[in-house]
């Protein structure tokens, strides 16, 4: 076997390569030699960056800062005022000393107003006084009649008219005249017993009164008198036909009615309603009774008005 040798070729390049190393290399060793090797100490005595701990020390800004917070205690000292304010509205117990309310009795006690029922005649009476005269059923009334007026001898001078009239009478109780006594009250049955006057004509008024008809005189006519004689002769005929009609008794029965009904109300007890004995003659009221024209009479024989003086 022939083992041919070939020369040992060493590519270009890598003799650019060594010959870079070479000179850097000789560069540093004359660099090397050229600076002192003691001064080059600044490598090892930089140690600022381990000394840089800033980053941990600046805990200490939080913590210290945060501390402030928890030690700010104004807010729990600040509830002694809040409790000191405040404690006066649990200390206000007027409202639950304020018992005036229950005791406050005058409505039970405001009985005397019932009490007097016992003796109930001062209250009949401070109702029935007030009242005077209680009217309780009007009659209506016409009439018709002829007044003549002699006068003279043989009449010469007498005169006649006819009237038609019309008028209204009243009937019922006059309470001036009740006092105590025509009250009575009965404890064990617990009535009261009413005495009152007789019921009387209260009051009278002519409506109208029409004159017609006149017969003339020799010796003139005087119409006022004879309308004024008119008057009278019609009042007293009003008069005696409501008696005649039983007007009184009507009265009499609606006078029960009413009275007895409001006695009743008003006390609250049975109430029985009687009258005293009515006179013979009862007194008139003003208005019922007319004035006669001075010098004038009447004949009972004829019925008419003789002038006397």
């Amino acid at each position: 076997m022939n083992i041919v040798k070939r020369p040992i070729t060493i590519p270009l390049f890598v003799l650019v390569i060594l010959v870079i190393l070479s000179i850097g290399a000789s560069f540093i060793i004359d660099r090397s030699l050229a600076l002192p090797s003691p001064t080059y100490t600044p490598y090892p005595t930089h140690t600022p960056n381990p000394t840089y701990t800033p980053p941990p020390t600046a805990t200490p800004t939080n913590t210290p800062t945060n501390t402030p917070t928890p030690t700010a205690t104004h807010t729990p000292t600040a509830t002694p005022t809040v409790t000191n304010t405040s404690t006066p509205f649990p200390t206000y117990t007027l409202r639950p000393t304020y018992t005036p309310l229950p005791t406050y009795t005058p409505f039970p006690t405001a009985t005397p107003t019932l009490t007097p029922t016992v003796n109930p005649r001062r209250i009949i009476l401070n109702n029935l006084i007030p009242l005077g005269q209680l009217a309780v059923i009007s009659s209506e009334a016409s009439q018709e009649n002829i007044t003549s007026i002699n006068n003279g001898i043989f009449n010469l001078c007498g005169f006649n008219a006819n009237h038609a009239s019309y008028g209204v009478i009243e009937a019922g109780i006059d309470f001036s005249a009740i006092d105590e006594d025509n009250i009575i009250y009965d404890a064990a049955s617990d009535s009261i017993t009413l005495i009152l006057p007789p019921p009387v004509i209260t009051s009278c008024r002519i409506e109208y009164i029409d004159q017609y008809d006149g017969s003339h005189s020799l010796c003139g006519t005087d119409w006022d008198t004879l309308r004024q004689l008119a008057q009278h002769d019609i009042m007293s005929e009003f008069v005696a036909k409501t008696k005649e009609r039983g007007t009184l008794d009507h009265a009499e029965f609606q006078a029960t009615l009413l009275m007895g009904s409001f006695i009743s109300n008003l006390t609250g007890k049975l109430v029985d309603i009687e009258y005293e004995t009515a006179d013979a003659e009862p007194e008139l009221p003003p208005s019922c009774i007319t004035e006669i024209p001075s010098g004038w009479t009447k004949d009972a024989e004829s019925g008419a008005w003789v002038k006397t003086d």
